[in-house]
C-alpha cells in the first residue's frame, strides 16, 4: 500500500508464506537385493538396502514501512524499518542394513530479524550526484536439535548477530541517456550454528572431529565490494549497454561440508555409511573479482540481437574443506576457485518479429554458454564447458499465441552441476568398501513441442 502525504510517499507491505513438503530417495541408485546383509537380524532386511525420507516445513513472515521524500528535489531521503520471521523444521529418518536410524535428528531453525535503513542522495551538480545508504540489522537466531537417543535433552544454540551495511555511490550522467557510477559497499550474511553436531552420540562425534573442526556458533560473514559501471542507450537508442567491473574480499566465510557417518559399529562393519552430517567450518577468506556485460542492439525494426558476458573470478585465500581433506589429504587448499560456480558464462540471442495479417509473427534463437564448474575446493574434477541452443517460433493474434519450440536442439549432454560424495561397493559375501564418488546432474534431453496461450 502507498499513501501520498503532501510531497512525501509512505509505503507499507507485508507477506506470509508456508510450505510443507517431503522427499524420499535411495542412497545407492542401484538394485542391491542380490548382496547379502552381513548385519541381518530380526527386523532387518536380508539384503543391502538404503532408503532416506525427509519431512520439512518452512514458514516466513515479513512487514515493512518506509517514508520517501520528493524525488524532484536536489536532496532526497528515505527512511524505513522492517521485521521478518523465518522458521525451518526438518527430520530425516532412514532404513538400511541395520534397520531404522535417524540420519539427521529433528532440527528446528528460527530467525527473528529487525532492521532500520535509510538513504540520502544529493545532486552536487546538474549531472553529478552522491548517495549514502545504510542498514542496521539484528538477527536473533536459534536452533534446536532433538537427539534421537532417549533421555538426551535437546541441544539449543542461540545468538544475536548485529551488523551495519553501508554503501556509497557516486554517479555522473554525461547526457540524458548514459551514466557512469562508482560504488563501495559492505554486505553481510548472519552467522550459523552447528547444533546438529551436539545432538550426535560420542561415536558419531568422533568421526566428525576426524574430518573437520567444529564450533557451536559460526560468525557472521562479511563482503567488502567496489564496483565501477556504465549504462547507456546509444545510436538513437538502438544500442543498450550495461557494463560493470567489481572487486571485493569475502571474509569469515562459512564453509559447509557433508560428512558421511556410521551411526553405530554394526553399520561400520558393513563398510557403508548409513547417514551424513552437514557442518559449517568458520574463517574462510575469498578474493572475488569480475566483469559483467549486457548488450542489446536493434539492427532493424524487426531484428534484435542481445548478448551477455560474465567473468566471476574467485580465489580462495583461506579455508578448511572436509571434502578436500578426504580426497587429497589437504583440507586447506588455497589459490583455487570456489566450487559449483562457473568462472565464465554468456548468452547470445536473436529475435525476429514481423507483422502479418491478423497478428505478429516471431522467431527467436538462444545460445547459453556455461564454463567449467569444480566439485570441491580442491578443483580436481569439473564439468566441461557447454553450450545449449533453444529456438521458438509462432504468432500472436487477438491476445492468443501459438508457439512451436525446441529446447537443447543439439542434445547437449554435459552435466549441469556436480558434487563430491561417497558410495559403497560390495563383494559376494556382503562386505562393503566405501569409495569416493561424484554425483552429477544431467541436462534435459532435446525436446520439441507446441504451446498455446491466451491473455485475458
Amino acid at each position: 500500500m502507498d499513501w501520498d502525504v503532501q510531497d512525501f510517499t509512505v509505503s507499507a507491505l507485508g507477506a506470509y508464506g508456508i510450505n510443507k513438503w517431503a522427499f524420499i530417495q535411495t542412497q545407492f541408485g542401484a538394485d542391491l537385493r542380490g548382496v547379502p546383509n552381513i548385519t541381518f537380524a530380526p527386523g532387518r532386511l536380508p539384503y543391502v538396502y538404503s532408503l532416506t525420507a525427509g519431512n520439512t516445513k518452512d514458514e516466513d513472515k515479513y512487514v515493512e514501512l518506509r517514508v520517501q521524500s520528493p524525488s524532484d528535489k536536489p536532496l532526497k531521503a528515505l527512511l524505513g524499518t522492517n521485521y521478518s520471521y523465518i522458521s525451518y523444521l526438518v527430520e530425516v529418518p532412514s532404513y538400511g542394513g541395520t534397520g531404522y536410524v535417524i540420519a539427521t535428528p529433528p532440527l528446528i531453525s528460527e530467525a527473528n530479524t529487525y532492521s532500520v535503513f535509510g538513504s540520502l542522495s544529493y545532486d552536487i551538480l546538474e549531472r553529478l550526484s552522491i548517495s549514502a545508504e545504510g542498514r542496521y540489522q539484528i538477527d536473533k537466531q536459534k536452533q534446536t536439535s532433538i537427539s534421537p537417543t532417549p533421555g538426551v535433552a535437546p541441544t539449543v544454540l542461540a545468538n544475536d548477530f548485529k551488523s551495519f551495511t553501508p554503501r556509497l555511490i557516486l554517479q555522473y550522467k554525461p547526457d540524458a541517456r548514459s551514466s557512469i557510477y562508482a560504488s563501495y559497499s559492505r554486505g553481510s550474511r548472519p552467522g550459523a550454528f552447528n547444533s546438529v553436531y551436539y545432538a550426535q552420540s560420542a561415536y558419531v562425534k568422533a568421526q566428525i572431529d576426524a574430518a573437520s573442526t567444529v564450533q557451536g556458533v559460526v560468525p557472521e560473514e562479511k563482503l567488502w565490494m567496489a564496483e565501477l559501471g556504465y549504462k547507456a542507450q546509444l545510436f538513437d537508442e538502438k544500442l543498450r549497454v550495461l557494463a560493470a567491473a567489481y572487486t571485493g574480499r569475502w571474509t569469515d566465510r562459512g564453509i559447509p561440508s557433508t560428512i558421511p557417518i556410521f551411526t553405530n559399529p554394526a553399520a561400520e562393519a558393513g563398510g557403508a555409511p548409513n547417514g551424513s552430517v552437514v557442518i559449517t567450518a568458520p574463517g574462510g577468506r575469498v578474493k572475488v573479482q569480475g566483469v559483467e556485460l549486457e548488450l542489446s542492439y536493434r539492427a532493424t525494426r524487426s531484428l534484435t540481437v542481445e548478448g551477455t558476458f560474465n567473468i566471476a573470478d574467485t580465489k580462495i585465500l583461506k579455508t578448511f574443506s572436509a571434502d578436500s581433506l578426504a580426497v587429497t589429504g589437504n583440507g586447506s587448499p588455497v589459490g583455487t576457485q570456489l566450487p559449483y560456480y562457473p568462472k565464465v558464462t554468456g548468452t547470445f540471442s536473436a529475435a525476429y518479429n514481423r507483422p502479418v495479417r491478423g497478428g505478429d509473427a516471431f522467431l527467436r534463437g538462444d545460445l547459453i554458454y556455461t564454463g567449467r564448474q569444480y566439485e570441491t575446493e580442491s578443483n580436481l574434477a569439473y564439468t566441461a564447458p557447454s553450450a545449449t541452443v533453444n529456438i521458438r517460433a509462432g504468432i500472436d493474434f487477438d491476445g492468443k499465441r501459438i508457439e512451436l519450440f525446441g529446447t537443447n536442439i543439439f542434445d547437449n549432454k554435459t552435466a549441469t552441476s556436480l558434487a563430491r560424495t561417497t558410495y559403497a561397493t560390495y563383494n559376494a559375501a556382503g562386505f562393503g568398501t566405501n569409495r569416493n564418488s561424484i554425483t552429477v546432474s544431467l541436462p534435459d534431453r532435446v525436446s520439441y513441442g507446441v504451446k498455446f496461450s491466451v491473455k485475458f
